[in-house]
């Protein structure tokens, strides 16, 4: 057994695991495109906003559902993002109305982060690190607002535009996820033209998120959809081995938005699929608790 070529495998799906959460395509693939993830410092930020070559939004509004399960993995939540069915929300659905209290319930709701792709204008050397993908939280998405908006007439500015964009500039303060602010939004103008290679260089938002697996993301809940009954409101519930209760769909109206500024850590291992109702709902509760206790000692994700 080539013993250094293992570790090399290993240090490799390390370092993806550890550099981009699960919502994002592995760094290989984003390798492959040319795209690097960029990172706040503390101190003055100076970005340039890229457009999408569709014509597109320049960012995308990513519900995320964090921290989930042992692993503390991150979703995509398939019916914010498609209006797909999602096992997440069904699960947290089922937990309300079996009467689970909000403090439970509470985890199992979307965050939101923004994605942008980003050119790094701190210095000539940043800029030719090439375009960047930015996972950024919301208060970066206020600032921008802020920033596109004429006061005297209301009028909205495309920060993206290659013809009358311009640079953005912020302060970030403090490094962990209950002390981090971002301060002090400001435009810079151009001092030379963007070259076009950047623009032409952008990659869709689809080639680098993920679709998450209904399946994966009832493992990382610790359910099975397999043997589980239709449920029909009032009706006794039943569960049957690796089941849990039936998963109501997630209607229009249904949802929380939590914005989200923190950072998600992977944990031990994963815990037994629970084989009765009462024991999902210990097993939610346990995972509420656990989650709260994570998101207090998690390390933000410079944003």
């Amino acid at each position: 057994m080539n013993t250094k070529r293992s570790l090399k495998d290993r240090y490799q799906a390390i370092r993806e695991r550890r550099t981009f959460s699960s919502i994002l395509q592995p760094t290989s693939v984003l390798d492959s495109l040319g795209i690097t993830q960029f990172k706040c410092v503390t101190g003055k930020n100076f970005l340039t906003f890229l457009p999408q070559p569709d014509g597109g939004d320049f960012f995308l509004e990513a519900f995320v559902h964090n921290n989930i399960g042992s692993e503390r993995s991150n979703y995509l939540c398939p019916s914010r993002m498609w209006g797909e069915e999602c096992p997440i929300c069904n699960y947290r659905l089922e937990l309300e109305h079996s009467g689970e209290p909000r403090e439970v319930t509470k985890v199992f709701w979307p965050g939101t982060r923004y994605l942008f792709f980003v050119l790094n204008m701190a210095s000539p050397e940043t800029i030719k690190k090439g375009v960047m993908l930015y996972e950024a939280p919301f208060a970066i998405m206020k600032g921008i607002i802020g920033l596109s908006e004429n006061p005297r007439t209301s009028e909205i500015l495309d920060i993206s535009d290659k013809n009358e964009g311009f640079t953005m500039v912020f302060t970030r303060q403090g490094t962990g996820q209950n002390n981090t602010e971002y301060l002090g939004f400001q435009r810079e103008d151009w001092q030379r033209k963007i070259p076009d290679v950047y623009y032409e260089s952008v990659p869709s938002f689809e080639e680098v998120i993920v679709h998450p697996d209904p399946v994966e993301m009832e493992k990382a809940l610790g359910i099975s959809a397999a043997n589980s009954k239709p449920v029909v409101r009032n009706e006794t519930k039943t569960v049957g081995p690796n089941a849990r209760v039936s998963r109501p769909v997630v209607e229009d109206g249904q949802f929380e938005t939590i914005e989200d500024d923190g950072e998600n850590e992977s944990g031990e291992d994963q815990a037994p699929f629970a084989t009765t109702e009462e024991e999902a709902l210990d097993k939610a509760r346990e995972t509420a608790k656990t989650t709260v206790r994570t998101r207090r000692r998690a390390i933000p994700q410079d944003e």
